[in-house]
């Protein structure tokens, strides 16, 4: 999902910098770094004038000199950089930071220790949330938490099970974890659901009243 996608890291450590453009163009981005604020606006300015603008903006929120919240805030007042989506990273959280990341513009806030699936998860979620905007909306910040959530929701899955026991005690597993479910407690009506939605994920009964799981599976392939 994120191939070809452009992304600035912004941060003090060098060494830092050089593992997220590691980690990030394994995942097929095009990653530049730099240090610190001063640094990071021309960077920005020049490929959008080039037309080739960066997607991401990676920011760290301890920088030296102007902070990370700071540069965020900026890049959201030039109308040239209105396609960088930026996200602040900071390495001590605190109660109101997703709030004042969410008022600077920022498209997702999160704090490290962070690891390298959940960055390219978390840059492909903001990514999907400002695609999918309805137009004048500005899409909710994304967090860990809210990115976990949004991905349990869009996962589709069927129960296909005839003792109501097993449904209450599916159904109750699934929805306490944050998933959602369809049920069916025949082999037809599985077969009708099937068509109707192209399930992620089918959670299977061998045993139905009017046939069998493994010709089911076979019918549904």
């Amino acid at each position: 999902e994120l191939a070809d996608a452009r992304v600035l890291v912004v941060g003090p450590s060098a060494a830092m910098r050089r593992s997220y453009v590691t980690k990030l163009s394994a995942h097929g981005c095009r990653v530049e770094a730099v240090g610190d604020a001063e640094a990071a606006l021309p960077v920005l300015r020049a490929a959008a004038e080039a037309d080739d603008p960066f997607r991401f903006a990676l920011i760290e929120r301890e920088l030296p000199g102007r902070n990370g919240e700071d540069l965020g805030a900026s890049i959201r007042v030039e109308a040239l950089l209105d396609r960088t989506l930026t996200v602040l990273v900071t390495s001590a959280g605190n109660r109101g930071d997703a709030a004042r990341a969410r008022a600077r513009g920022f498209s997702a806030y999160v704090s490290k220790p962070l690891e390298w699936d959940q960055l390219a998860r978390l840059l492909a979620e903001v990514r999907h949330r400002a695609e999918t905007a309805q137009p004048g909306t500005t899409p909710a910040l994304v967090t860990l938490h809210s990115m976990a959530e949004a991905e349990r929701s869009r996962l589709r899955i069927l129960l296909v099970e005839d003792s109501a026991v097993n449904q209450l005690v599916t159904q109750w597993a699934l929805r306490r974890l944050g998933y959602g479910l369809q049920m069916a407690a025949t082999a037809s009506a599985a077969l009708e659901a099937w068509d109707r939605e192209p399930f992620d994920l089918v959670l299977l009964d061998l045993r139905l009243p009017d046939g069998d799981g493994y010709t089911l599976v076979h019918e549904m392939r």
